[in-house]
Order: structure tokens, then C-alpha cells, then sequence
């Protein structure tokens, strides 16, 4: 039924949780093929364990690089499966729940009594691939959002100008709206200093050379002064609906510009965010790498180098490649080729 054992994990210590709680456990790493509960027939209690199969073996990969498995607050142990040991292996059923402490002694205990295992070379190939293949998509992931963060800049730049030539712009029309109020009230106030001159010396006049007073064209003055008035009357009040106006406007962007400002703020810190969940994703793939590394040269003594120096290089080479983000990824050169025991 399994054809695939690379493919497959057996788990044991379940506490007799249900197969559907631990499938849908399992497919938070992958997509299950099938599930298969057995019974180990050299144990003395007949305890049984439960064998889960996956449709790719980076699945098993994803689950095995989490320590620490929990279903409603049960410790489960997850293990590879392997068709000549695990058909035969007495599975140990703990009486009640233990504490994680206990079980990684017991863990540990049993991986000392257990025989070295040959090591897979084709498996350790398919795990450096997955590995390759997460550290691809979380460069592709960090560099898009780079891209949108400079691309809201740039919009933000851009209104930002765009407030500063509108301001410019109101500014210039209070300045021509005051000049033309003044002018205009310069303008009435001589005509008003004109028509009283002109009515005292016309009194002036009368009264020396008693001469007829002439009320048609003292009436025409009149009528034409007060037409001039009015006129000036009118652009005075459309200086101050433009004024409004204009009001208004800077009201309007002001708001504008704040509601932006907002939004930016807002994408800026979601950014900031998932630029801190990358950072401890490529963190954590990085001490994935190095247990890896050490796994694959258990020979090798590997010089450890910080986090901050690893960031540092790591934001270096996004800010100098241009290149397809598929070729940023550095190959891992064997220079000491595994022991196959």
C-alpha cells in the first residue's frame, strides 16, 4: 500500500487522539495521500501507531524540521518510516500525559540504542532542493515588497508636490485678490474726495456768481459716480466669492493630502511588518541550513557568522543583483563528500 517510504511518517504517542485530528494536522505540511492505523505486533501491549503518507516527500521534510508536534495540547512524536524497522519496533504508550521534557529524554534515549542508519544520499539532495526552492520565493516575496514600498513613495512624493504648486497657487491669488481690493478702494475713495470737491466748488461758484444752477448735469455726474461705485462694488463682492473658493479648495486638498498621509502610514508599517515576518523566516531557514550542513559534514567544522552579518549580506547582494531572483541563490559546493556507512 506505501510504495513510497520517503514519502511517509509514522506517528506514535498519540494519546489515542482521532485519524481525522492527525490528518488535519498533517496537511498544514503538505497534501496527505492516505492514512493507515496499525498495531506493532512485537509489543507486548499491542500498541498501535499510525503511518501517513504524503504526495511529496518535502512535506516529510517541513514536518520533520518542527521539534515539537501539539493536537489540542498532546506532545505526538513524528518519525521517518522505514519498511525493515518499523514493521518489527515495539511502540511505548505512555499511561498519561507526559511533559515535553520527559519525552525528549525518552527520545533521546532511544536514538542512542538505535543503530546508525545508512545515510540517504538521494534524500539529503531532494531536502537541500526544498530548502533552495523556499529561500527562492522568500527573495521573490522581499523583493516585490521592496518594489511596492518604493512605488507608494514615489505616489506620496508626487501628491506632495502637487500640494506644494496648489498652496503656491493660492497664495498668488490672495496676493492679486488684496491687490485688487485696495486698488478698487483707492479708486472709490478718490472719486468720493472728487465728488465732494467738485460739489463745494460748484456751491462756491453759485454763491459768487449767483449764477442758475444747472440739475441736469450735476444729475448726470451723480448717476454716472454711482454707476462706478457700483461697478466696484461688483468686483469687490466676485473677489471675495473667488476668495471663497479658493478656500474651500485648500480645505478639500488639505483633507486629501491628510487621508493619503494616513494611508501611507498605514502601508508603510504593514510593510515594516512583513519585512520583520521575512526576516525571522529567512532566520529561521538559515539555522535549517546550517543544522543541514552540519548533518551533511559532520567532519567539517563551519565558522559561524551572526545574524546581523548575515542580513547585512543579505540586503547587500538585493541592492547590487538586477538578475532573475532564481540566480541569487548560491550553490552548495561539496567539498567533502559524505561517509555512506
Amino acid at each position: 500500500m506505501f510504495s513510497d517510504p520517503e514519502s511517509i511518517i509514522i506517528i506514535t504517542k498519540f494519546n489515542n487522539l482521532s485519524q481525522s485530528l492527525l490528518i488535519a494536522y498533517c496537511q498544514t505540511f503538505g497534501k496527505v495521500m492516505r492514512c493507515l492505523t496499525e498495531i506493532s505486533t512485537q509489543a507486548e501491549n499491542k500498541d498501535s501507531y499510525v503511518l501517513i503518507q504524503f504526495t511529496e516527500a518535502s512535506s516529510v521534510t517541513s514536518v520533520l524540521s518542527h521539534r515539537n508536534h501539539i493536537i489540542n495540547g498532546v506532545h505526538i512524536s513524528m518519525q521517518n518510516y522505514h519498511r525493515d524497522t518499523y514493521k518489527s519496533i515495539p511502540v511505548q504508550k505512555p499511561s498519561s500525559l507526559k511533559t515535553l521534557t520527559q519525552q525528549n529524554q525518552i527520545t533521546s534515549n532511544n536514538n542512542h540504542e538505535k543503530t546508525p542508519e545508512p545515510m540517504n544520499y538521494n534524500k539529503i539532495m531532494r531536502e537541500n532542493f526544498a530548502l533552495k526552492h523556499d529561500i527562492a520565493n522568500l527573495n521573490q516575496a522581499f523583493v516585490g515588497a521592496q518594489t511596492y514600498a518604493k512605488i507608494a513613495y514615489d505616489a506620496y512624493k508626487v501628491l506632495q508636490e502637487k500640494f506644494e504648486v496648489e498652496q503656491a497657487l493660492t497664495k498668488k491669488l490672495k496676493l492679486e485678490c488684496t491687490t485688487i481690493t485696495e486698488s478698487y478702494e483707492a479708486r472709490l475713495k478718490e472719486l468720493s474726495s472728487s465728488l465732494v470737491s467738485s460739489s463745494r466748488a460748484t456751491t462756491k461758484q453759485d454763491k459768487i456768481k449767483e449764477e442758475p444752477i444747472d440739475f441736469d448735469s450735476q444729475r448726470e455726474c451723480i448717476e454716472k459716480h454711482l454707476h462706478e461705485m457700483k461697478i466696484i462694488k461688483d468686483h469687490l463682492e466676485q473677489a471675495q466669492v473667488d476668495l471663497g473658493k479658493c478656500q474651500t479648495k485648500i480645505v478639500l486638498l488639505n483633507a486629501k493630502l491628510i487621508a493619503r498621509e494616513h494611508q501611507f502610514d498605514n502601508r508603510h508599517k504593514e510593510l515594516n511588518n512583513r519585512y520583520r515576518s521575512m526576516k525571522k523566516q529567512y532566520e529561521h531557514l538559515l539555522s535549517c541550513i546550517q543544522d543541514f550542513q552540519a548533518k551533511l559534514y559532520p567532519n567539517m567544522r563551519l565558522i559561524p557568522e551572526s545574524k546581523e552579518c548575515n542580513m547585512n549580506k543579505w540586503d547587500q547582494r538585493n541592492n547590487n543583483e538586477t538578475n532573475d531572483s532564481n540566480e541569487d541563490i548560491e550553490e552548495i559546493v561539496m567539498e567533502v563528500e559524505p561517509t555512506l556507512s
